[in-house]
């Protein structure tokens, strides 16, 4: 989005104010995300499934992808972003569940 599409009274601080905006959204999905990654693992680990599934993820970062280049963003960009996101919360969710459960799944769960 250019200065220009923004209007002739942006400034620095309407910027800054709209940012931080986007900011505080992405910590609410952030905590909302989590959240659900965390009842997975819960309904995973009471099932006895693995935690962990790394064609899931290959999934998601496809979409992310894919999501991108639907919006004009650079794929990588968004790759690395979903990455961060995902590592994030499977780093969380492994202090929460830290047992051999947690090993890479090879089905569907």
């Amino acid at each position: 989005m250019s200065a220009r599409r923004l209007g002739p009274g942006a400034t620095i601080a309407t910027l800054r104010h709209r940012i931080e905006a986007v900011d505080r959204r992405l910590i609410d999905l952030y905590a909302d995300r989590r959240r659900l990654v965390e009842a997975l693992w819960e309904y995973k680990h009471g099932k006895g499934l693995p935690l962990e599934d790394p064609r899931q993820e290959a999934r998601i970062v496809a979409r992310a992808r894919d999501w991108a280049v639907a919006r004009g963003l650079p794929p990588d960009e968004a790759e690395r972003f979903i990455r961060g996101v995902v590592g994030e919360c499977k780093r969380a969710m492994l202090t929460l569940f830290p047992s051999p459960l947690s090993l890479h799944s090879t089905t569907e769960a």
